[in-house]
Order: structure tokens, then sequence, then C-alpha cells
């Protein structure tokens, strides 16, 4: 099955690659947000969130891996030698091991660390593994975690950089997973604002924005009764000192 411009990957192949990059900005961003924040019903929400579109990403990934072999690739880039197309093959497969290992790992963690949650507030998630009270398989699901995303970072930023020096060589490479009809800046600046409502969505439907609005109000609240309270005896004590001198 082929579809489209046949020096372009497929249609199908092409929504799912930037659909996957969108929810990984998304996903990371809630997770690193999450974080920042103190214990409560928004970081527990947010992170809820973050699972959520982890888990969508190993579907998808899993989708695309099965979409790759359902569909015919498109032809060899001309004027790329073998070797280096044999380099972006073994890249490419590394690359999609990584997807995947990302999202278990956070599964694994979620799982011993008796997290559970539901998937977009539709579903309850099962638990990958039973949970586990010891600390040490906890910091260890944490630690792959991590390893795994900072792995892909530097995956995704050498992939960015191999497509960015095969353009400076003029071989065509990202014209073949662009749609054809809309200019390249414009497909880029979409996906950005893409993630960004995505991301909005996620942080107001956690209520990180009330809950750290009524957090400011209290700690504001709390500062005004401790200044009341320190300005009170040294008026008493004024008055006192007035009085008792006349």
């Amino acid at each position: 099955m082929k579809t489209g411009n046949p020096r372009k990957w497929n249609s199908g192949v092409r929504f799912l690659h930037w659909l996957a990059l969108v929810l990984l900005i998304v996903a990371a961003t809630l997770g690193f947000w999450a974080e920042d924040l103190p214990t409560g019903p928004a970081q527990l929400k947010l992170f809820a969130t973050h699972k959520s579109v982890g888990l969508s990403i190993l579907l998808l990934v899993l989708v695309r891996i099965a979409w790759r072999f359902m569909t015919r690739p498109a032809p060899a880039i001309e004027g790329l030698p073998v070797a280096s197309q044999r380099s972006a093959s073994m890249g490419h497969g590394i690359l999609y091991a990584v997807l995947i290992l990302l999202p278990l790992s956070g599964w694994w963690l979620t799982s011993v660390a008796n997290f559970p949650f539901q998937w977009f507030d539709l579903f309850r998630v099962p638990m990958l593994l039973a949970a586990n009270t010891d600390s040490t398989e906890q910091s260890l699901a944490a630690l792959a975690h991590r390893t795994f995303f900072w792995f892909l970072l530097v995956l995704t930023i050498g992939h960015v950089a191999m497509v960015w020096h095969h353009q400076r060589k003029k071989i065509t490479v990202l014209p073949r997973m662009l749609p054809g009809s809309v200019p390249a800046v414009a497909f880029f600046a979409s996906l950005a604002l893409l993630a960004a409502l995505l991301i909005t969505w996620a942080i107001y439907a956690a209520g990180v924005v009330g809950d750290q609005d009524a957090q400011q109000n209290g700690q504001a609240d709390k500062a005004s009764m401790a200044s009341a309270g320190t300005a009170n005896p040294t008026e008493s004590n004024a008055g006192f000192n007035a009085a008792s001198l006349g």
C-alpha cells in the first residue's frame, strides 16, 4: 500500500511521526512541570496527564512500527551513501526501542510506587507490576525513566543534526517527511502551536493555575497576619508606656 508522492513517506507515516513529536514535547513539559509543583491534587492530576500522554506515545509507536511493515517505504535517498543509509536505519531502530522503553519505564515506576491512574479519566490503567514498598526498585525505575528520556533527547538532537547536515549538502531528506502543500516554516509553527495548546489545556485542567494562586494568596494572608501580629504588641507597648509616662 502506497499513498501520495512516491518520493515522500506515505501520509500515515508522516502523520504518526509528527504526532509522536508533539506528544513527546507535551509529555516532557508536563513531567518537569509536575515535578516542580508542591505535593497536592494539582500535581497528581498533572502527573496523571503526563502518564496518559506517555502511554499514548507507546501505542503510537507500536502503530507506527506496524504501519511500517504494512506499507511500502519511501525509496532510498538519492546521493546518500549506502553506509549512511545503514547507519540511519540503525539509528531509527534504536530510536524506536527508546520510544518504547521510555513509557514502559514510566509505567514500571507508576506500578511499583503504587500510583494508579486513569487514561485521560476514561478508564483505569492496569498496573504493569505489583506494588513494591522497596525504595530500591522505585529508585531504579525512576533512574531508568530519566535515563531513557535523556538518551532520547540526545538521539533526537543527533537526528535533527543529521537532517540539517544533509540539507546543507543538498540531499533532500526533510521534504520527504513534510506535507507538500504547506511551507516548512508554517508547518513547524503549527506543530509548536498545537503542543502549546495541549500543554495549556493540561495545566488548566489539572487546576495548576488556580492552585498556585490559592497558595500565593494563602502565603500573602499569612504574611499579613504575621505582620499584623508583630505590629499590635508594639503599638500596645507604646500606648502603655505613653500612658504610664503621662
